[in-house]
């Protein structure tokens, strides 16, 4: 079973909050935590597996607050993902450990260039770039400007960037290239998060959440693109998509950067 699957989203919404100190690894119940790159997760939801928090490690950077499986799913420790709840054996208590909540607001509040968009949930600038390139030669042009491919890695990130793209006509009709990739061949390997999330090895952080399109990934490409607005033919209103496909990634298509808000 792959966990791209799985964790197929129903746009959740949750809150964005900040925490005062992740912990480490070691600091947390070994039962109820795992780690996956450089992202560790613990479930917070005694019995039922269904709530859990991510920290980056070793660092002790501030993450979200709680995040919920999507449903039918729980949070499965072995293998780090949320996996279908019959497969998942859940720890009977689990204590988050270290770092209690923040106060419930964000405190970013950075400000973007002209021509860019502001992320809130992650504090960073967008930009839509209309010059169609493959996936590679895109990740490649963004970090020449000192950027990166776009990360959507919570949900709330994934349903800000489908309002953004619904209420913007500069964002609704292209399909963009964002940091998704799987490497190893097609249908190989979990896909994973590159961009800002790619780590100091290069390796990726394991991608848990997806918007994906009915029945994808169908494993037809290994590079993640975000759909258009589609409609079966012109002449239908408009009615937003913006799901994801796993595309092959030598196709040329338009692409989102991000950095850093300032």
């Amino acid at each position: 079973m792959t966990t791209e699957n799985v964790c197929t989203v129903s746009i959740l919404i949750t809150c964005l909050a900040l925490v005062s100190a992740a912990p480490s690894k070691r600091d947390l119940d070994a039962t109820c935590t795992c780690q996956a790159g450089l992202n560790i997760y613990t479930v917070v939801s005694d019995g039922d597996c269904t709530t859990f928090k991510q920290y980056l490690d070793p660092d002790n950077i501030p993450v979200t607050a709680n995040q919920q499986c999507p449903s039918g799913t729980k949070f499965d420790v072995s293998n780090c993902v949320c996996n279908h709840a019959v497969l998942v054996s859940c720890p009977d208590s689990c204590d988050a450990g270290g770092g209690g909540g923040g106060d419930g607001g964000s405190s970013m509040n950075g400000e973007c260039d002209s021509g860019y968009s502001l992320n809130p949930i992650a504090d960073t600038c967008l930009r839509l770039v209309k010059t169609k390139l493959d996936w590679t030669a895109a990740d490649a042009a963004c970090t020449a400007d000192g950027e990166t491919l776009l990360v959507l890695d919570t949900v709330d990130s994934i349903e800000w960037f489908r309002n953004l793209r619904a209420t913007n006509s500069t964002w609704r009709r292209f399909n963009v290239w964002v940091a998704g990739r799987s490497v190893g061949g097609v249908g190989l390997a979990p896909f994973k998060w590159y961009g800002r999330l790619a780590g100091d090895n290069g390796e990726g952080t394991q991608l848990l959440f997806g918007d994906w399109e009915d029945v994808q990934p169908n494993y037809n490409g290994e590079c993640v693109s975000v759909q258009d607005d589609r409609r079966s033919d012109p002449a239908e209103p408009l009615k937003a998509n913006y799901k994801w496909n796993d595309a092959p990634c030598d196709s040329p298509k338009f692409y989102v950067c991000e950095k850093p808000a300032s």
